[in-house]
């Protein structure tokens, strides 16, 4: 229960900061990767648990890792799932993966409807369709241009997986 609410607290915060100041403070991050290693080796065989942890933090990186690369999330965003990945091990990171996808393409939607209207939604993803790359470049280079905190869908996508393990697999 105390795991629990530390795991939950500590995305929460990440994600308050994220919508305040577009920023996942490295701190958080630490305490969420540490709590992580630290709640994965409690279960009993503390070096299964310590491998489950770090496997969960490993996999949690590489998935998101091109993201950034992309230039489509930001480092705060990819670290923050890849400590949460060393609460839900290798399994839970995954399906955390697929449920922040899901979560954060709902978001992107709905951020662009509020902020572009239905016909901003339809070319945006009109010009996506036709020249992916030149879209994408176009919408870094608008300096009107307001991001989305993708840390919401990665925490909420982590919350799920934490709540209903294996739901997936």
């Amino acid at each position: 229960m105390v795991a629990g609410v530390v795991f939950f607290s500590l995305l929460f915060a990440a994600c308050w900061s994220d919508i305040m100041s577009r920023r996942v403070p490295n701190e958080l991050v630490l305490l969420l990767a540490v709590g992580g290693i630290i709640y994965s080796m409690s279960g009993g065989a503390w070096f299964h648990g310590l491998l489950s942890g770090f496997a969960g933090l490993a996999l949690g990186l590489l998935i998101w890792l091109p993201s950034w690369l992309l230039r489509l999330l930001g480092a705060g965003d990819v670290k923050l799932f890849a400590a949460a990945g060393a609460w839900l091990g290798p399994w839970g990171t995954v399906e955390a993966a697929i449920w922040a996808g899901l979560i954060g393409g709902l978001l992107s939607v709905a951020y662009l409807l509020r902020h572009r209207g239905i016909r901003g939604v339809v070319f945006t993803i009109s010009a996506l369709r036709i020249d992916p790359k030149g879209a994408i470049q176009r919408e870094r280079d608008d300096p009107t241009r307001k991001s989305l905190p993708y840390s919401v869908a990665l925490a909420a996508g982590a919350v799920i997986a934490a709540w209903f393990p294996r739901i997936m697999f």
